[in-house]
């Protein structure tokens, strides 16, 4: 049986009523490689490597690095108070794991979204967002952070005349960390 852990302290304040909890695989572009081979093989085989995930667009040195990759999971009666992503220049991925009835989130405080198993919901988590679990299985997603693909197609370039171009050039390698 996997064993979830709770979220980092910032995040718990997050958490208005319930128990919410995570597997994190990934952050930041680096691997827990011990869990990836106990819990999630397939799924870091797929994600590892990818410069979404990893990489880092020119310009973007310093920027607070996307790529994190975790599972997470919402006991019933769990509500996540209105909240924001810290950054927008990443998506964020919710890939429907264990996705019973009554679990919603709404975003941007008009677009109320449900989790269906084998479905993605992605957005900018700039945005203010908002969960809810009132069902009465735990819900389970698979978390993906990523950069905005923006930022790699189009980095400013003094030299066109509107000091935009697409870009596809990715910097950074995986990084994995054993435990």
């Amino acid at each position: 049986m996997c064993v979830f852990v709770f979220v980092t302290q910032s995040d718990m304040d997050l958490v208005a009523k319930g128990e919410w909890t995570e597997l994190l695989l990934s952050n930041g572009g680096v691997w827990n490689m011990a869990r990836c081979k106990k819990w999630a093989p397939n799924t870091c085989k797929i994600l590892r490597g990818l410069h979404e995930l990893e990489g880092r667009p020119p310009g973007y040195e310093a920027a607070m690095q996307p790529g994190q990759v975790t599972f997470l999971r919402l006991e019933p009666g769990t509500h996540l108070s209105v909240h924001t992503g810290p950054v927008n220049h990443r998506l964020t991925l919710h890939l429907g794991v264990r996705t019973p009835a009554k679990a919603s989130m709404t975003v941007a405080k008009e677009h109320t979204v449900e989790w269906h198993e084998g479905r993605a919901v992605v957005f900018d988590d700039s945005f203010v967002h908002e969960v809810w679990h009132n069902g009465t299985e735990p819900r389970v997603i698979l978390y993906v952070s990523r950069w905005h693909p923006d930022v790699w197609t189009r980095l400013p370039d003094p030299a066109a005349d509107d000091g935009v171009k697409p870009q596809r050039k990715v910097t950074g390698a995986p990084v994995t960390r054993e435990e």
